[in-house]
């Protein structure tokens, strides 16, 4: 009886994912110049041509824009200097880990996954205290001060968020709305 009951209740889990997978790729559209590569390169001449002045791909065209995830130093003169939060411009997303973009005046190479891609229609969120979600329940591990992007409806004082590479629900108590210039 307990194994049936462990087995039910790991279907109750395995279903609930795969509800919130089902929905999700339901509210996606197809990710072109979505954030890619997941570490930084030792040599940094691979980050890509500056043929992305002819292009300027990634102007904000009203439908979507990018937003900084993180903190970017800049290490060489080159790169592009940047915090959460931050609106960048994309220019040249050509290499998968270095992409070339704007903010201001400023033009500089960054991490390409440090961005996530925001449809204007979706609301931007700042975590506000950390907080170490239950997996199995479809919950995420976040910490203060990163940013996320609201990818569902509320429930159970839950709200469904992206951080770009994981998704998952918070405690929407936890969540700060920030607005983007």
């Amino acid at each position: 009886m307990a194994n049936k009951e462990r087995k039910k209740n790991e279907n109750d889990k395995k279903n609930m994912m795969m509800m919130m997978e089902e929905e999700e790729e339901e509210n996606q559209q197809p990710k072109e110049n979505e954030e890619g590569g997941e570490g930084k390169p030792e040599d940094k001449k691979e980050k890509g041509g500056d043929k992305a002045d002819d292009k300027a791909k990634g102007a904000f065209t009203g439908s979507h824009y990018y937003l900084a995830l993180y903190r970017f130093k800049a290490i060489e003169k080159d790169d592009l200097d940047f915090h959460p939060g931050d609106r960048i411009i994309v220019l040249d997303d050509s290499n998968e880990e270095w992409w070339r973009g704007k903010m201001g005046e400023k033009t500089g190479y960054f991490p390409a996954n440090y961005l996530i891609k925001v449809r204007a229609s979706e609301r931007v969120y700042k975590i506000t205290r950390s907080f170490v979600g239950n997996r199995e329940m479809g919950q995420i591990t976040l910490k203060k001060d990163q940013i996320v992007v609201k990818k569902g409806d509320e429930k159970g004082g839950y709200l469904k968020v992206s951080t770009g590479r994981k998704l998952g629900y918070f405690p929407a108590d936890l969540l700060q709305e920030i607005t983007v210039t």
